[in-house]
């Protein structure tokens, strides 16, 4: 298969001054002197190939490279050593807003955008319908560009980028800007132009995406080549490489994105929760799951007056589903009457499909008629899958035929 584009052994870097000049007369005097500065390499001895037709990712924490690779890839930047060929017409749309004139109207930049894409005025005209019908802005067309939302200007700039015909198509995370319905529309557009041969590039931190549309996935790490793989593969180094990263963004994330609830203050001469915490198939403690894989749930309690209590666990997805509950009461569970004492919910099989989730965490009396005290949002953590199943659980199964 002939290849879109052709990578060999690229190295950049950016050279940092040593000493930061604000005046007329700093710049003055720096032209008659060697100012010392430090290389920041940004990537070094990267290579690769992209084939025609392939949707190809590149994935790496932050500060790995990708998207100095991407502005390499689009000619923004040029290689510090290395070559970069590209086989075909390309189009871009790495950054939100790049290639419009802020004071002009939507319908002026349509036509000022398209020119950039190599496109004639008639071109843009016979196309001009459908860029403001997918952009969904036919009432703003003629406002001002920086009156728009971002999501608005996304939309915009990506209705104009899919109309240019081009042979290589190049996306970073810009698209994160735009509403779920937005992005659907732009993935559906994707497979459309896979099925016409086009090639796409895409970088995200979204792994899922990543796994559900690449071909072949790009890794980067620290500016180095982790190397070139099938989608999982890549998606199971990376996760290994930035565990950390991944736990501290997904808590923020699931965090930010749960429903917002108030808890009510907590007599603490009353039995209550201590804290909850999630542990992985080995015991640790975690914030990322795989589907499939044992899990516990703990919860530990505090009975100042030893009393007789029930304890109990249920899960939500972000969105509010109720994805399972259970408590010591309706299994017959006797919770001991000691001042201390932790509650074990152990999953043999995690179920949940991927996505984004919460533990909720409660305390009652003997008949669970008396809530001593419920933490809504006690634990977040995220599930992993390494197939493409659907749905809210994985159901075991099999397949036969007759």
């Amino acid at each position: 298969m002939e290849n879109a584009v052709e990578v060999h052994n690229v190295t950049k870097y950016f050279r940092l001054p040593h000493e930061r000049v604000s005046s007329l007369k700093g710049h003055a005097t720096r032209m008659f002197r060697r100012v010392p500065n430090t290389s920041y390499h940004v990537l070094n001895d990267v290579s690769f190939t992209v084939k025609k037709g392939e949707f190809f990712s590149i994935i790496g924490a932050n500060g790995s490279g990708k998207s100095t690779m991407l502005k390499m890839l689009a000619g923004i930047y040029e290689p510090t050593k290395g070559t970069i060929t590209h086989n075909g017409s390309m189009s871009t749309l790495i950054e939100l807003g790049v290639g419009f004139n802020f004071e002009l109207s939507g319908r002026d930049n349509i036509y000022l955008n398209a020119s950039l894409f190599g496109m004639t005025r008639k071109d843009v005209e016979e196309v001009y319908d459908k860029i403001i019908r997918f952009a969904e802005i036919e009432e703003f067309i003629d406002q001002k560009v920086k009156n728009y939302s971002s999501g608005m200007q996304v939309r915009l700039a990506f209705a104009i980028a899919i109309q240019a015909h081009a042979d290589i198509i190049v996306v970073d995370e810009v698209l994160a800007v735009g509403d779920a319905n937005f992005q659907q529309k732009c993935f559906d557009v994707f497979r459309e132009l896979k099925a016409l041969g086009k090639t796409i590039i895409f970088v995200s931190h979204d792994l899922q995406i990543v796994q559900d549309f690449s071909d072949r996935v790009l890794l980067l790490h620290d500016g180095k080549q982790v190397g070139l793989f099938e989608p999982l593969e890549a998606i199971n180094r990376y996760q290994r490489i930035n565990r950390t990263e991944m736990e501290r963004a997904d808590f923020e994330q699931v965090e930010s994105e749960a429903p917002k609830e108030e808890e009510p203050e907590i007599d603490l001469s009353l039995p209550h929760i201590n804290k909850v915490e999630l542990l992985d198939h080995t015991g640790k403690t975690t914030k990322i799951l795989k589907r499939g894989e044992a899990c516990t749930i703990e919860l530990h309690i505090n009975n100042p007056g030893r009393q007789t209590i029930q304890g109990g666990i249920s899960i939500r997805r972000n969105d509010g589903i109720y994805c399972f509950g259970t408590n010591t009461y309706i299994e017959k569970i006797t919770v001991p009457k000691t001042q201390t004492s932790v509650i074990k919910l152990k999953l043999d099989h995690m179920p949940l499909q991927k996505g984004a989730y919460y533990v909720v965490a409660g305390v009652f009396s003997a008949d669970t008629r008396t809530v001593y005290e419920v933490q809504i949002k006690a634990k977040f953590f995220r599930v992993m899958q390494q197939d493409k199943t659907e749905g809210v659980v994985h159901l075991t199964h099999t397949w036969e035929l007759e």
